[in-house]
Parts: structure tokens; sequence; C-alpha cells
């Protein structure tokens, strides 16, 4: 098979696998660019938290709550390896689906790591009238850990992506947002200063 054959299989691969995760984006990104504002404005009320202490409480219950599909895999692994008896993890003896349990205990660590941090950031940010973005987001990552977890043991790799794109499609715009405020506060600090 010549080079250029090679390439052009690779790339219609690229295209198709493109093409399963392009329709999965139209209905995530719908679902968290209408569904989180329409719950922020008509449904979730806003906590009714008062001081510092109490916002910072609010994000770390939601950062917890986020941290349920961490710790459901982690027991899933822990209970496999058990049961399997593949207790040394560098042995490589791990099944295919402890290996998919693995990579996604991973990805679930490095999502909340990013979420929490941003949970904080809004937290100590964030408009009292507004904090309901908190517990939004929260329900919202949740759920797509889940949807990530079982997407990958049904569909591959491709099956995550649903996951990724609820998670993503809440977690970046709220870092943008926390940004900017993180930002503002401290130049406001130093404008007043």
């Amino acid at each position: 098979m010549s080079e250029t054959s090679s390439r052009d299989l690779e790339s219609g691969a690229v295209g198709q696998r493109q093409q399963v995760i392009a329709s999965s984006i139209r209905w995530t990104a719908p679902l968290v660019v209408l569904g989180v504002p329409l719950l922020h404005l008509f449904v979730v009320p806003s906590p009714q938290v008062e001081g510092m202490a109490e916002r910072l409480a609010l994000a770390v219950h939601c950062a917890l709550i986020a941290a349920v599909p961490y710790f459901a895999v982690c027991m899933t692994i822990l209970s496999t390896r058990f049961r399997s008896g593949s207790h040394d993890p560098i042995s490589h003896a791990e099944t295919p689906a402890m290996k998919i349990d693995c990579r996604v205990l991973q990805n679930h660590l490095e999502q909340l790591v990013l979420f929490t941090l941003v949970m904080l950031a809004l937290a100590t940010t964030l408009p009292r009238d507004h904090l309901q973005i908190l517990p939004i987001a929260t329900a919202v990552v949740f759920v797509a850990r889940f949807i990530y977890w079982r997407g990958y043991h049904r569909n591959g790799t491709l099956g995550r992506a649903p996951g990724v794109q609820l998670t993503m499609f809440v977690t970046a715009p709220l870092m943008v947002l926390a940004v900017v405020l993180v930002v503002l506060s401290a130049f406001a600090t130093l404008v007043a200063w």
C-alpha cells in the first residue's frame, strides 16, 4: 500500500470519528447552553449563604458531590482487583474493562481538580444572587462523568464524547468566568488601595 493511500485511510477514519463526536455535540451543546441558564434563571433558587465561610462550604459541598463518580470508579477497581486477584497493578494482569476503569479514574481526577478550583473561585467572587450556578454545574458534571464512564465501556473511546462535552461545556465557560472575576476583583483591590 502506498504512503498516500494509507494517509487517505487515516484521514477517512479521522473523518468518521469526527462525525461521531459531532453528532453528540448536537445534543450536548444545546443541553448545556440552554439548560444551565434556564435552570439558573427560572428553576434553582440562589442558596441562602451569608458570609465567605458559607460560600466556601457551598463550593466544597459541590466538589464533594462531583467526586462521587470518582469514588464509584475507585470502588469498582478495588472490588474488581480483589475478586480477580489482580492485586499488583504493575503486573499488567488487568482485564480490558479494568484498563478502561483505570483510565476513567485518571480522567475523573483531572476533571475533578479543575472543577474544584473553579467552584472555589466562583464561590468567592460571584454575586450572591448567582450562586445557584455552583449546584447546577455540579449536577451537570456529576451526570456527565457517569455518562463518560458508561460510554467508554459501551463504545470505546468514541463513547466518551458526550461525557467529555458535557463536562467541558460547563467547566470551560465557568473557568473563564472565574478568571475574569478574580482578575476584576484583584484590579478593584489595587484601585482601592
